[in-house]
């Protein structure tokens, strides 16, 4: 016999969602038409790339070619663009639009596996512009916040996390630094299957594809050269200080050493949260090309760190102050901002005033408290983080247009070192978490 609590709560879901309804479907008109001003360069690239393949092509462009370098050619593993090949029987139009469409869908997926945000921090996160500039190129991003995601919810089942990790990682090489997340929390089992995988999809596309293991490798190298002091990456901001070779030198070596921090760490204060956002901060910290459509890559460690609404709302209002979406132009932006700041009045006031200045009050004391509990637990961590801060502002200083890129790698830093600092034992005081006012989704 089903319970009040059972029977009621379906009411209370439909009233969830009835909330938001207005405000789900304002974003995402919103983000379509955003999407529609782009020429979705980057999935032309893979449609081009699939149809080249279907018709017995090599898709590939010449290396040591022009077209390595503009922007326009196939960089990616060929199963890539095998599994694409669907969309070739759609005109390039009808398949981009197809291509958004699944792509929001993966967003929205990535973000419900990763927890039960509020139907406003969803919003938000899918109003950044990171978000927004991805879904303009047509890029693989939302897929690989997906695999994440994917990793994390199924992260005890091994062959499902194995071979997430082993398809995003094989479609973006700088992800299979997720593959420490296993390691550092003991999952060998998922570690080795995703290593057999991941050496599987490649092998095969090597022996049967085009271009081999060492032709490919060559081909990426050429392109990161070009593509790394251009961006928003470590490189490029380490280039005018130290030269381009040792810019790109110096990243690998301290995504080496945060990794091997990381493996100690979580052997001796396991957590699964940390060890994954550390994963993917020591990825985007040693990628040498990294442009603004990877930044979503950093929403799933918001969620993973239990992230309160208003760090949502300051990560969305910091996306707009870097940068704006491709062609959008001023009315789109300000229709785009409108919303973001009419969702965060409208989180705000779901309680009363004082209740929710309350709320906010006793939120910043707990953060505050847990930050000064973090750093005396992990001092050598958080200095390392605050030097290279300093470093990175000082390069800021004599090169603002590098500030976008700086502020990026800020909060990679900020993620590394928030994984690598043990929680320890807390205080019951650091336990108490106020509800935001906000009616969740779920």
């Amino acid at each position: 016999m089903q319970t009040a609590r059972a029977i009621r709560q379906p009411q209370r879901d439909s009233a969830r969602w009835t909330r938001y309804a207005p405000w789900f479907a304002t974003g995402l008109v919103l983000a379509l038409v955003m999407a529609s001003r782009d020429n979705q360069a980057d999935f032309l690239v893979f449609y081009k790339a699939a149809s080249a393949l279907a018709h017995g092509h090599d898709p590939y462009p010449r290396l040591g070619s022009a077209q390595v370098y503009d922007g326009s050619s196939y960089v990616y593993p060929i199963w890539v663009a095998a599994t694409l090949t669907p969309l070739t029987l759609l005109t390039p139009f009808a398949a981009a639009k197809v291509w958004v469409a699944i792509s929001l869908a993966a967003y929205a997926l990535s973000f419900k596996l990763l927890g039960k945000p509020s139907g406003s921090a969803l919003l938000l996160a899918g109003l950044t512009t990171p978000v927004i500039i991805s879904l303009q190129m047509g890029t693989l991003t939302p897929f690989l916040v997906l695999g994440i995601a994917v990793a994390w919810r199924w992260r005890d089942t091994p062959v499902v996390a194995a071979a997430a990790v082993a398809l995003a990682g094989t479609s973006k090489l700088y992800l299979l630094a997720i593959l420490v997340f296993f390691a550092a929390t003991r999952r060998l089992k998922a570690l080795g299957l995703s290593v057999a995988f991941s050496v599987t999809l490649l092998g095969a596309g090597f022996l049967l594809g085009p271009i081999g293991a060492t032709g490919y490798a060559r081909l990426l190298l050429s392109l990161s050269k070009h593509e790394s002091v251009q961006g928003w990456s470590s490189s490029a901001i380490l280039a005018p200080l130290v030269g381009v070779g040792t810019a790109r030198l110096l990243p690998q070596v301290a995504a080496i050493a945060a990794a091997a921090g990381l493996l100690w760490l979580r052997r001796r204060h396991p957590s699964d949260r940390r060890a994954l956002a550390g994963a993917v901060s020591i990825a985007l910290l040693a990628t040498p090309i990294l442009w603004s459509s990877y930044l979503p890559l950093l929403l799933p460690i918001l969620f993973l760190a239990d992230a309160p609404i208003w760090a949502i709302w300051v990560a969305a209002a910091l996306s707009w102050a870097l940068t704006t979406p491709d062609r959008a132009q001023a009315p789109l932006d300000a229709a785009a901002m409108g919303l973001l700041a009419a969702l965060a009045a409208f989180s705000l006031l779901g309680g009363s005033t004082g209740e929710t200045l309350r709320t906010l009050r006793e939120s910043g004391r707990s953060l505050a408290l847990r930050a000064r509990h973090s750093f005396r637990r992990g001092r050598t961590v958080w200095l390392a983080a605050c030097t290279a801060l300093a470093a990175e502002a000082a390069v800021g200083a004599f090169h603002p247009a590098l500030l976008p890129a700086i502020v990026s790698q800020d909060l990679v830093i900020a993620s590394i070192a928030y994984a690598l600092t043990s929680p320890g034992e807390l205080p019951e005081e650091f336990a108490r978490r106020p509800k935001a006012p906000v009616i969740p989704l779920s």
